[in-house]
């Protein structure tokens, strides 16, 4: 069944290699496609998703990287972000490290020269990390060189014969660990002991306890909450659908052209998708630094906000219009768009459910919605042309 629901999404991220840049003296680069993109050059920072996402080359500024099986090679003069259900990181990182997914891995050339933050189900640490480490996950290996503060929390812990953490080790797992001196003396480990209420169950039940086992952990809160939560969830699926007959009733072929142009080039809209929505959320503390800037932050804010919400629907209706029509359904009406449009998010409400791999999902269907708006707001040729 989760087959069938993310099908239509791994297709996105599927689609024929594309490398762009925004114009300036050191543009950005924005890259879509798998194991098989050519050498990057980038100028500046680089903004990167597929499936299978393999990334090598020079960039001139920051790395953010996206994607099911993600593999960095690629050294970033700058900061490295990825996220995805198969994270390895093979190049060095002169700033800071952040990686999520199922499974984290940093090779031993992989030196960062600022902080890590890691977390998966399973997480190996291989390279020498210059700053301070926080590392959680379902099993958590340390096998290298720590220059200050280390953090580690999950339900198996171990080290490796490189490991070695100068400043403070804190552990946080159910059991006491044993920590090698070689690691760290005793008088600079804190151990800490999990709160099972508090812990999440490590990336598909791998922290060593099972759902039922936890009396006043992760059974009992969801069972306390489930009915605030569903009442919740279907209140916002109700103002997306209001949301979505308000659209699809007031300008109803901008909508239907809209969604025909972000399917004709789901890859391009991906890439204007993704480099908006990370330029709106790096404005937000650019501009809170200064007075003059703090109230613009919150403005970019509601904007950021605007454009989750109108990326979601967009997104959303382009793929559930097309999987109907490969059913024969005939989009020729106002019902029968409303209710396509609301079989599309129910099911992207319970895709999004799936740790990791289904909130990678709901970004990509966001981020698919968003770059088929602005590609329309500038005008693209080919793109949705504004009523007369």
């Amino acid at each position: 069944m989760r087959t069938i629901l993310i099908a239509p999404l791994l297709a996105l991220a599927l689609a024929a290699p594309a490398v762009g840049q925004t114009p300036g003296p050191a543009p950005d680069s924005f890259v879509a496609g798998g194991s098989d993109l050519p050498d990057l050059a980038a100028a500046g920072d680089v903004f990167a998703t597929g499936a299978r996402l393999r990334l090598r080359g020079t960039a001139g500024g920051d790395i953010h990287a996206m994607g099911f099986d993600v593999e960095v090679e690629l050294p970033a003069p700058g900061d490295l972000y990825v996220m995805g259900g198969s994270v390895r990181v093979r190049a060095p990182v002169a700033g800071d490290l952040s990686a999520t997914g199922f499974s984290v891995e940093t090779a031993p050339e992989a030196e960062v020269g600022g902080n890590a933050r890691l977390s998966g189900g399973s997480v190996e640490i291989g390279g020498r990390i210059g700053g301070a480490l926080t590392a959680s996950g379902g099993e958590v290996r340390l096998d290298a060189a720590v220059a200050g503060d280390a953090q580690i929390a999950g339900g198996e812990i171990g080290f490796g014969p490189a490991a070695q953490v100068a400043g403070v080790l804190t552990i946080t797992a159910p059991e006491p660990v044993e920590v090698p001196p070689t690691v760290a003396p005793p008088d600079r480990v804190v151990f800490r002991a999990a709160d099972e209420a508090r812990m999440m169950g490590g990336m598909g039940g791998r922290m060593g306890w099972e759902w039922d086992e936890a009396p006043h952990g992760m059974a009992a809160a969801m069972g306390a909450g489930f009915l605030p939560m569903f009442w919740g969830a279907l209140w916002g699926l109700g103002a997306m659908v209001a949301l979505g007959a308000l659209v699809l009733g007031v300008v109803p072929d901008r909508m239907e052209r809209l969604r025909e142009d972000v399917m004709a080039a789901p890859g391009r809209a991906l890439l204007w998708g993704l480099g908006t929505f990370a330029a709106l959320i790096g404005l937000v503390p650019l501009l809170a630094l200064t007075l003059v800037g703090l109230p613009l932050a919150f403005v970019v804010g509601l904007c950021l906000a605007a454009a989750w919400i109108a990326g979601h629907l967009v997104g959303t209706y382009a793929l559930a219009a097309r999987a109907a029509e490969a059913a024969g359904v005939a989009l020729t009406g106002f019902w029968q768009r409303l209710g396509v449009l609301a079989g599309g998010l129910v099911v992207l409400g319970l895709v999004s459910l799936i740790p990791v791999a289904g909130w990678i999902a709901l970004l990509l269907v966001v981020f698919l919605g968003l770059g088929g708006l602005v590609e329309a707001l500038r005008g693209r040729p080919g793109a949705t042309a504004p009523a007369a």
